[in-house]
């Protein structure tokens, strides 16, 4: 005999279906995806990191496999990332994929961390390299680049409160700003007929030596330099030349 409406076999009532969550709306296309994935990766550390890493290296060809190497750790996180989203596509992102393989509380400790700590740490990282560009560029003093930099995110969290389509629609202005700006700045470096494979040779001996001929000079902005000397009196030896495109 079959159990009654709303009883089990064993005659216990039938627990409620859980309310099935509402779903966001697909608000983002494919371009808009592609757009917001390129400007995450092309931040506007690009122009900042090449000199911080040629700093750190020796020579241009270890400078090159750093990158080459990072390139490869980006695209492994990217293919990873991927099959996470089909396998669990759900909003909710990096939060789901903790959740569903370490629990719920690391899916929680991340989501406020991420809240936070992580977020805010990168998005006034990106106001301050913006500050430091716009002051340097329309000679506004330095003291007011903290005052640009929060004024920079202020805008832009005004412009992502009034809706996911101004959201993507800055995000495409400034990626396609930021690709156009590489590819100038690649073909420049490419085509001006300038280039000499030289430039990226380690230089011996001391070349501060060369183009350093005393200690106290002025620039060529006619701002006094006063170059740092070790305690014997003696300038600290260079030992490299820069990279110089």
């Amino acid at each position: 005999m079959p159990p009654a409406p709303g009883l089990t076999e064993s005659g216990s009532p039938l627990s409620p279906a859980p309310a099935a969550l509402p779903d966001l709306k697909r608000v983002i296309g494919f371009w808009d995806a592609a757009a917001l994935v390129v400007g995450l990766i092309i931040g506007s550390g690009i122009f900042r990191a090449p000199a911080s890493v040629a700093q750190e290296l020796p020579s241009a060809t270890l400078m090159l496999i750093a990158w080459v190497v990072g390139g490869v750790l980006s695209l492994m996180g990217g293919m990873a990332a991927a099959e996470l989203g089909v396998r669990y596509p759900r909003h909710g992102g990096q939060f789901i994929f903790l959740r569903e393989a370490f629990g719920p509380a690391v899916s929680f400790a991340y989501g406020w961390a991420t809240v936070l700590i992580a977020r805010p740490s990168v998005l006034s990282g990106i106001a301050i390299v913006f500050a430091t560009y716009w002051v340097g560029l329309y000679g506004f003093p330095p003291e007011q680049q903290k005052l640009w930099a929060i004024a920079a995110v202020l805008l832009f969290t005004f412009v992502n409160c009034l809706g996911v389509k101004h959201g993507t629609r800055t995000q495409n202005l400034f990626t396609l700003a930021k690709v156009v700006g590489l590819a100038l700045l690649t073909g420049a470096a490419l085509f001006s007929g300038r280039g000499d494979v030289a430039n990226l040779s380690v230089a011996e001996g001391h070349p501060d030596d060369v183009w350093l001929e005393r200690n106290d000079r002025h620039d060529s902005g006619g701002h006094h330099v006063s170059w740092p000397r070790r305690l014997d009196g003696q300038r600290p030896s260079m030992r490299r030349r820069l990279t110089r495109c």
